[in-house]
């Protein structure tokens, strides 16, 4: 059944909004991506039914993305306030395992590994050697993942070399690891935001 033009101006726009709001707790740049797609193929598709430009649509994606850009910033607030960030962890691999942990925060089959190889007194490795790291491991050891934590690609001329006193909440949309982290303007605050997968999305630090 072919939909009338108004119900285009409607839905399209609409689809927009939700699909950028669905990914916008994961990643902020998936879901403005998500949006401009979903707007574009809209574009498309009432553009080739209709053999002409739908100026009337476009009128309703601007309003749309004047809308989502300010959900997206209630959003942003909400989340993290005005903490620092985000800032976002990035893959490497696991310190050596002589170097033990700093602190483990259990799970039901994994456990979180921290580890600080700045309170360690060396550098065991030559690039982002105090990055503190976490990872998840399983029972028998081996880790499914392993990142470092950084602030200085997000703030120049800032570090952050020790993550302690690490609790985890699970939610019903995104997990969460609350600590406290020692970075150049103190040890304060913070928190990993988790998919349910607990894989890391983006981390705060209060000020």
């Amino acid at each position: 059944m072919k939909l009338p033009y108004w119900l285009h101006t409607i839905l399209w726009p609409a689809l927009c909004i939700f699909s950028g709001l669905l990914i916008l707790p994961f990643s902020y740049n998936l879901s403005y991506l998500m949006f401009a797609a979903i707007g574009i193929l809209g574009l498309y598709v009432v553009f080739t039914a209709r053999g002409r430009f739908p100026v009337a649509l476009l009128v309703s994606l601007l309003a749309a993305t004047c809308l989502f850009a300010a959900s997206a910033l209630v959003f942003r607030m909400f989340e993290g306030g005005f903490d620092d960030g985000p800032f976002y962890v990035y893959s490497a691999a696991p310190l050596p395992d002589e170097l033990g942990c700093s602190e483990t925060v259990d799970l039901e089959e994994h456990s979180f590994c921290i580890q600080n190889p700045s309170l360690n007194g060396r550098s065991p490795l030559p690039e982002h050697a105090g990055d503190p790291r976490l990872s998840l491991r399983s029972a028998d050891g081996p880790s499914a993942w392993s990142v470092r934590f950084n602030t200085s690609s997000k703030m120049p001329g800032t570090t952050i070399t020790d993550i302690r006193s690490a609790e985890f909440h699970e939610g019903w949309l995104r997990n969460r690891l609350e600590f406290v982290g020692c970075w150049s303007y103190g040890c304060e605050a913070g928190v990993l935001y988790l998919t349910k997968w607990n894989t890391p999305i983006r981390y705060y630090l209060s000020w």
